[in-house]
């Protein structure tokens, strides 16, 4: 059964509706990470398995997050974010990766990200982060 999307405020412009498009190439991770975000019931959850298929979906559905995942096929993580900031630029980025290299890291964040989770962490800081991303309280 879909989920409807909350409305939240944003700043001080009007209500959106949430949506988090997971990118990853990993099935079971990308249903792991859906799990974990439909406990927030408001959320509707959307999944693309590579970078490709991000900016596509992005470019499509103007999701209000995106999380990456930066080793995928044929098209990693940092240039689907570089692609869906024009195609979508009002979505917010987060990383979900496993990648601790602070080089990487580095050029993830200059994308324009709002985060970067380490798998690892995800169970304990991937909600608390796309709420801290959105401006509501955890």
């Amino acid at each position: 059964m879909p989920h409807r999307p909350a409305i939240v405020e944003l700043g001080r412009g009007a209500p959106i509706a949430v949506t988090i498009l997971v990118a990853d190439d990993f099935e079971p991770l990308r249903l792991s990470i859906r799990s974990l975000l439909e406990r927030k019931t408001e959320w509707q959850i959307i999944e693309a398995c590579d970078g490709f298929e991000a900016v596509q979906k992005a470019a499509k559905l103007h999701p209000t997050v995106v999380l990456l995942d930066i080793s995928m096929p044929g098209m990693n993580g940092i240039e689907a974010a570089k692609r869906i900031r024009q195609v979508s630029p009002q979505s917010i980025l987060v990383f979900v990766s496993e990648n601790t290299d602070q080089d990487v890291i580095a050029a993830a964040l200059q994308t324009g990200a709002a985060g970067y989770v380490l798998k690892r962490h995800m169970t304990a800081q991937l909600v608390a982060i796309i709420q801290m991303a959105l401006g509501v309280p955890s």
